[in-house]
């Protein structure tokens, strides 16, 4: 599921057994054999068109324009626009694609689930020399959600937590520490709150925002329409 395009399924199908063959190994390997060894399971995955996925693809090695249709599901448009692939990612069960982008001058993070139509771009887009490394950009702050400007977040796990926690990297450069009663204090940088949101959630209340005042206070109102859809005095109907 992770790599929709069967085709290219088959061809790495193939390289693998080349590679096996060339290890002195006679007999065939393909990714049947290796699903028996070796598994990655996805939950939550967005689906993505063979065909989206191949062009892409395409592109990104052609170092070609592509014209694409985009639906964005935060504002409910969907636009046009002109962009140059830059750097393929999977993340968290979607693909995106980050990608020079004519319309908004800059480099743009685009779901290919999202992506309604793709064409070749009768323009040729060439991005700005002094661009940035994209791989120190998907590295630089939490997520996928890039910008400029990043704000440090501080969060405290509960002692139950802080051992789980303590084992997981939430950014690369975040820093942790142990409080006297066995919490865990966590420290990264972020430029967007929509995901830090959603995943500070998933924790319950073995988690408090420390900082900044903003998130906590976004937090602090999706728990309380959390309480809403279940009040105390909530009766669960027969079937």
């Amino acid at each position: 599921a992770t790599i929709p395009d069967q085709s290219l399924k088959d061809d790495l199908c193939q390289l693998i057994s080349r590679m096996h063959y060339c290890l002195g190994k006679k007999k065939n390997v393909c990714l049947d054999h290796l699903r028996a060894k070796i598994s990655v399971k996805n939950i939550e995955y967005s689906k993505v068109d063979d065909r989206i996925f191949r062009q892409t693809v395409q592109a990104l090695f052609d170092d070609s324009s592509l014209q694409i249709t985009y639906h964005s599901p935060y504002s409910a448009k969907t636009s046009t626009r002109d962009i140059r692939p830059l750097h393929l990612m999977h993340y968290m069960g979607s693909w995106h694609l980050l990608a020079w982008c004519s319309t908004g001058r800059g480099i743009r993070d685009f779901s290919l689930a999202r992506i309604r139509s793709l064409f070749p771009s009768a323009q040729r887009i060439d991005p700005p020399e002094d661009l940035p490394s994209i791989k120190e950009y998907v590295r630089r702050y939490f997520g996928i959600m890039q910008g400029n400007e990043s704000i440090e977040i501080t969060l405290r796990f509960s002692p139950m937590a802080a051992a789980w926690v303590s084992e997981q990297i939430w950014h690369p450069q975040q820093q942790t520490t142990r409080e006297a009663n066995g919490s865990l204090l966590l420290r990264f940088s972020a430029v967007d709150f929509r995901e830090v949101v959603k995943k500070i959630l998933s924790h319950g209340a073995d988690v408090q925002v420390v900082s900044p005042p903003q998130l906590r206070k976004l937090v602090g109102e999706e728990v309380r329409k959390m309480v809403g859809l279940y009040p105390e005095n909530d009766e669960i109907s027969p079937d």
